[in-house]
């Protein structure tokens, strides 16, 4: 278990080391002067793509996360700062090269991407006409 996760169990959005290794060079260093962070910024990270993922809303984030408020701020503050673009796609680009490496290359690529089709439904025949 990772040591910001003590004491909650993982959630499937939960970020990889690999996802995480690739957000931390883009975040904020901890400013010298003032209180330290309550919360660390995986955790904070955590919950921002837990959101994404399921789509919920910030008062419905699942209680062994931040409180929803301070994950909302700091959501709006790297979205004001331009910031919050580049952790999506960074944790984007992350979750694509993790597919790849889990693709195996003695498979042709054709099985790996494509689903049957599906045949479409046909009109509905017509109603007899009254007359």
């Amino acid at each position: 278990m990772r040591e910001h996760d003590a004491g909650r169990s993982p959630y499937p959005s939960d970020l990889t080391e690999r996802q995480w290794n690739r957000v931390v060079p883009l975040l904020p260093e901890p400013r010298s002067t003032g209180r330290r962070r309550r919360h660390s910024l995986r955790q904070v990270m955590d919950a921002i793509n837990y959101r994404w993922e399921t789509g919920c809303a910030w008062r419905m984030l699942p209680h062994d996360f931040p409180p929803w408020g301070t994950v909302y701020t700091y959501y709006r503050r790297w979205q004001r700062t331009g910031m919050l673009p580049k952790l999506r796609d960074a944790l984007l680009q992350g979750k694509r090269r993790d597919r790849i490496d889990r693709l195996d290359p003695r498979r042709p690529l054709g099985e790996c991407t494509t689903a049957p089709r599906t045949a479409l439904p046909t009109d509905p025949p017509h109603a007899p006409s009254c007359g």
